[in-house]
């Protein structure tokens, strides 16, 4: 079978100077970029100690299960929780990110995290 191939003819060829003007352009990729965690959590309506409380629950349970955090719930759907605080299993459904089968393996543990948590004085 016949292939297409370039020739080193057929490629344009880029001056230094031109290349100089093309990197010059490109962003420069940050190395070491810094996030703290929960950075987010003042950004939304719900209380952010709570919402730490729900991502304590959510490391505690992926670290038995061997998983990322996030593959459990992802920070949207804690700080949902935290705003809304649902007391049963069908007001948990309603959060995005939160479906039957989360719900019924995970809705227990994170309802008794809401149901039991009280704001620091």
């Amino acid at each position: 079978y016949k292939a297409a191939r370039n020739t080193p003819a057929e490629h344009p060829k880029v001056t230094p100077a031109e290349l100089a003007h093309i990197q010059a352009d490109m962003p420069v990729p940050v190395k070491g970029k810094i996030r703290t965690r929960g950075a987010g959590a003042a950004s939304f309506g719900g209380d952010p100690n709570l919402f730490d409380k729900l991502r304590e629950v959510r490391t505690r349970i992926a670290r038995e299960r061997g998983v990322p955090p996030y593959v459990i719930f992802h920070d949207t759907t804690l700080q949902q929780m935290a705003e809304r605080r649902p007391s049963t299993v069908d007001d948990l459904r309603d959060i995005y990110g939160v479906g039957t089968k989360k719900a019924a393996d995970f809705g227990d543990e994170f309802l008794d995290a809401i149901r039991t948590f009280h704001r620091p004085e």
